[in-house]
């Protein structure tokens, strides 16, 4: 229960904002027109008075900033600048209470039938503690070139629709966007809302609605709803959007409760094309490992060159237009003078040497992407350059903390542990692209994750045996699902021990 001088600066500011203290009493000025209800129809609220009191009452106006109810109940006499609260009581339809303030009332007569018209406007609820930290919680603005768009029933009208666009995303609700002001839609109401998200799907989310507010130009109509029940999926499709459009980043989303899923689908992996590109790969080395504590010696973008880079192929991850990661592939082969790990004093197997091999050196993203899949797109095109080279070795070297995310991929260690890049034990690693490639040497996850295109593309290519190739495309289609299902279940139930 809340009281009139508790409210009086919320209802204040709200009729400010829709110049209504500016009227004269018993007046009320309409910015939109406003949708008649036949009575009769069963379009029933409950209207309840901030002392307790109640009753009943019928819709026969409604517009997105307020309603026009009649009653027929003598004993109760609202007067203008009253707050009450009105609940929909139609069947079928869910909805909380609204607050509402008294602009005029009237009385009427038909057919020696007399009742009373009261006109309404919505305000916002008061606002509480959790309330305030919810409204200043990350709202993400929504692509103006592929917006997702949502669409409902309405909740008074039969057969007919309402359609949307969504204009901010947050992780627990949305800002939509509709230019229908001949809509059911009030504050309190909870509809079944289509979302339907670009490169994502569609989504069935139950939202409340909390507030409507007219545009300055009044064309359109900006709807907050609130969503209820299971957040899971609402997240995970709102952050996979945000992300794969190139609208948040992994640890933007993160901070505001969202996350993305297979975000791969967003990135795409090029070669610097300009001067341009070459800068901002020298400014990414230098932003990433400095923020891990790596080269605090350089100063400027150009200490990050080396004379590696002139004999190597350097690889870009772009989401959109911005390069968000990037490594690249040495092509050693048998000469030691092109090998970073030889030049370091690290001994390299003599397998190595005979065979030849190429090393993976300066991977790394910005610090915003940690976490995202960005070095497994990267991995991949680096597996395929390199099997296409004619190699089968692919060397690399990592800490303790990384191993792990390594030997799911399919490398090994070669048992060569050194110190450099400011790490004591930094391990030698290497993967056998050829074994991994023919699936001799990889895990289920490790395929999944690097071996499904190149393998495809082999198969395309003839460039192994096509019967092999297919059948094992075909045991791997039909297991990988259940073997990745059990895999992240062992792995959730290890955490909760």
């Amino acid at each position: 229960m809340i009281s009139h001088h508790d409210y009086n600066e919320e209802v204040e500011g709200d009729l400010k904002r829709k110049n209504i203290l500016s009227l004269e009493p018993g007046l009320e000025k309409r910015r939109v027109k406003r949708r008649a209800l036949y009575l009769g129809e069963g379009h029933q609220v409950q209207v309840k008075r901030i002392s307790g009191e109640n009753f009943q009452a019928e819709i026969v106006e409604l517009s997105a900033e307020g309603m026009t109810i009649s009653c027929e109940t003598e004993s109760f006499s609202l007067s203008p600048g009253e707050l009450i609260s009105v609940c929909y009581q139609v069947p079928g339809v869910e909805a909380n209470p609204v607050y509402a303030i008294v602009l005029n009332q009237s009385e009427q007569s038909f057919l020696g039938r007399t009742s009373r018209r009261v006109g309404l406007s919505y305000v916002g609820e008061p606002r509480l503690p959790e309330d305030a930290e919810r409204r200043h919680s990350k709202r993400f603005l929504c692509s103006q070139e592929f917006p997702p768009i949502a669409f409902c029933e309405e909740a008074l009208f039969l057969q007919e629709f309402l359609y949307f666009k969504l204009h901010e995303i947050s992780a627990n609700g949305a800002r939509l966007r509709i230019s229908d002001h001949f809509n059911s839609l009030i504050p309190g109401l909870i509809i079944e809302l289509k979302v339907f998200f670009p490169t994502e799907g569609v989504l069935a989310q139950k939202v409340e609605i909390k507030s409507i507010q007219l545009s300055s130009d009044l064309s359109h109509s900006f709807v907050s709803v609130k969503c209820l029940g299971d957040l899971k999926a609402w997240r995970q499709r709102a952050g996979s959007y945000l992300f794969f459009h190139g609208l948040a980043s992994s640890k933007a989303l993160r901070r505001a409760g969202l996350y993305e899923k297979d975000s791969y689908r967003g990135m795409r992996v090029c070669h610097p094309e300009s001067e341009e590109d070459w800068q901002k790969i020298l400014e990414l080395r230098l932003q990433a490992y400095q923020a891990v504590g790596k080269f605090k010696t350089a100063k400027e973008r150009g200490d990050m060159l080396d004379r590696y880079d002139s004999f190597s192929r350097q690889l870009l991850c772009r989401l959109g237009q911005d390069i968000i990661a990037c490594s690249r592939i040495v092509f050693v082969g048998k000469d030691p003078d092109r090998s970073e790990h030889h030049a370091l004093g690290v001994e390299i197997p003599d397998f190595l040497w005979k065979e030849g091999f190429v090393e993976v050196s300066r991977a790394c993203a910005k610090p915003e992407y940690w976490g995202s899949d960005s070095f497994t797109v990267l991995l991949r095109h680096m597996g395929r350059i390199v099997y296409q080279s004619g190699f089968r070795y692919m060397v690399a070297n990592c800490n303790p903390n990384l191993w792990p995310l390594y030997k799911k991929i399919g490398f090994k260690k070669t048992g060569v542990v050194f110190a450099a890049f400011g790490t004591e034990d930094c391990n030698l690693i290497v993967m056998d692209i050829k074994r991994v490639f023919e699936v001799r040497d990889a895990s289920f996850v490790g395929f999944n994750l690097i071996s499904l295109p190149p393998v495809e593309y082999i198969h395309q290519r003839e460039h192994s045996t096509p019967l092999r190739i297919r059948w094992l495309l075909r045991l791997h289609r039909i297991l990988n699902p259940l073997i990745r299902k059990v895999f992240f279940w062992l792995k959730s139930r290890k955490k909760r021990l």
